[in-house]
């Protein structure tokens, strides 16, 4: 009877959701105990800690029972769970209007809905990003004004004006949440290689900082917390082409491997830029040139005329500097020819007065 991303952390299928239920009456009626939530619940958060452990830890700080870091090393998957349970029902009971039952169904619903499924708009570009490592962007097509302001909207006026982004201290689970619990920042979906295709890798950024200004445009500090893959996407309609998406968090193992890569991006770019400044002054970076063309108004043949001019002039400045080079050390070699003269001339000079003394001696 195992539970949804049990076997397969990417598949919502199962046999306690998707098969047993259509055996018979009796094992329908039979699965609905939750005894098998319970130990579902127990097994996951044992094999895979990274997901549903933290998730856990996010319901009881939505409840606003939130573990401290002590509570969280020692606490183990039997405990956690129950936890789970008690603080989600003592929660949820203020917002019914009689005794309802909470099972460890809905707390797996919880965790599963808001913590490792997310949905909410992407910002698509290229781009390499680390976990933690914060990175600024500035936002001016139409789409992307409407992404920032959607999500910043949540969030006090002074969080849009370039105030540090303050998390919010706890998300009652009544409320329904646009996206998930993502320590309860600002975020959106990153599809920082450019693809939207379903299975394709992305992450979840959060706004740190933000000013957004009279046009609509923004500057914002972002900071990946979670590589995910993109289980859905589609445009959204009457949003001049911004696209929202469904994505599900990536289990540890692979999302340390995206890490790993990102990592050995970082390096040969870094690799890149050293050779780059050892080569010398005279180089140009690619983006500078691209940012000169622009600012040059050039395009077609005029980017071709540029490059041929800027090649033949930095070839005529390296000539001259070599014309240069080769008139001073000729310069420099008949100085050293007269100071070689010079100084036979001084000792044939030192050998007739040495000769003068011997004959007044003599």
């Amino acid at each position: 009877a195992d539970a949804p991303l049990e076997m397969d952390s990417t598949s919502p299928e199962s046999n306690l959701t998707h098969v047993l239920p259509f055996v018979n009456k009796q094992i329908s009626t039979l699965i609905k105990q939750d005894f098998y939530w319970k130990h579902a619940l127990q097994r996951l958060v044992q094999r895979e800690p990274f997901l549903w452990q933290e998730g856990l830890f996010h319901l009881l700080q939505d409840c606003d029972v939130g573990p401290d870091e002590e509570n969280k090393k020692q606490s183990d998957s039997k405990d956690l769970v129950e936890r789970g349970l008690i603080a989600l029902d003592a929660s949820m009971q203020e917002s019914f209007s009689e005794p309802t039952r909470i099972r460890y169904f809905h707390v797996f619903q919880y965790v599963y809905m808001r913590h490792l499924r997310y949905c909410g708009p992407v910002f698509a570009m290229p781009s390499t990003v680390q976990l933690g490592q914060s990175f600024g962007l500035h936002f001016f097509e139409p789409r992307y004004r409407i992404m920032i302001a959607e999500v910043m909207d949540d969030w006090p006026a002074e969080s849009r004006r370039g105030v540090d982004v303050r998390p919010v201290t706890a998300v009652p689970p009544q409320k329904e949440a646009r996206t998930t619990n993502t320590a309860n920042y600002p975020t959106f979906v990153f599809a920082n290689n450019g693809n939207l295709s379903r299975g394709s890798t992305a992450c979840i950024v959060r706004v740190e900082n933000c000013f957004i200004h009279s046009g609509g445009t923004a500057d914002v500090i972002l900071v990946p917390i979670a590589y995910v893959k993109i289980d859905q996407c589609w445009v959204r309609p009457n949003a001049r082409g911004l696209h929202e998406a469904r994505i599900i968090r990536m289990p540890k193992a692979e999302s340390d491997k995206v890490e790993a890569d990102a990592a050995c991006s970082f390096a040969r770019e870094a690799e890149r830029e050293e050779r780059a400044r050892m080569a010398g002054g005279n180089l140009f970076q690619l983006h500078d040139l691209l940012r000169y063309v622009v600012m040059q108004q050039r395009t077609g043949q005029g980017i071709v005329e540029f490059l041929h001019d800027m090649w033949v002039d930095d070839n005529d400045d390296n000539n001259n500097n070599d014309d240069v080079n080769e008139h001073d050390n000729e310069n420099d070699n008949e100085h050293d020819n007269e100071n070689e003269n010079d100084g036979l001339g001084n000792d044939e000079g030192n050998e007739d007065n040495d000769g003068d003394e011997e004959m007044k001696t003599s």
